[in-house]
């Protein structure tokens, strides 16, 4: 039997793609609960967040501190913002996308559902950039996915 163990020394970032993966599911799930506090300590200091037209206002929030003020804003004002996620893919660049949708329901009941691309990269073992678009070959740019078909692998 040939094993595929090249090196019997541990590898310092084994498991580091499944704490990543972990992480982006951790805080899209607390996004859509009350529990916003729980998403900072998954935020780089320094996290940056550009968010496409149409998901949030462009340009709304740019740092991690606008990033929390906005889910704090909006569950303020009656919304609920509730992501799903139905693929995950590392790029070449070790950026993260996510394939999925965003609901928002106002506190009169009404819902709108858009197909989103999320796309993460990571620093330090903590989220340091999200980007969120509406266009798939745009994210999986982003992401360093081949962007002539950016959900198939």
């Amino acid at each position: 039997m040939r094993s595929s163990v090249t090196d019997d020394r541990p590898q310092a970032d084994f498991g580091t793609r499944l704490r990543e993966i972990g992480m982006v599911v951790d805080l899209l799930r607390l996004s859509a609960t009350e529990a916003i506090d729980d998403i900072a300590p998954l935020l780089h200091p320094e996290m940056r967040v550009l968010a496409a037209p149409g998901i949030a206002p462009a340009r709304r929030y740019q740092t991690r501190e606008d990033f929390l003020e906005y889910f704090s804003e909006a569950r303020r004002n009656g919304i609920l913002i509730e992501p799903d996620a139905h693929e995950i893919r590392f790029g070449a660049t070790g950026a993260l996308m996510v394939t999925g949708s965003v609901r928002m329901t106002n506190h009169g009941g009404g819902a709108d559902e858009t197909p989103v691309w999320f796309v993460y990269t990571f620093r330090d073992g903590l989220i340091a950039s999200l980007e969120n678009h509406l266009d798939p070959t745009m994210a999986a740019e982003a992401a360093g996915l081949e962007p002539s078909n950016p959900l198939r692998g």
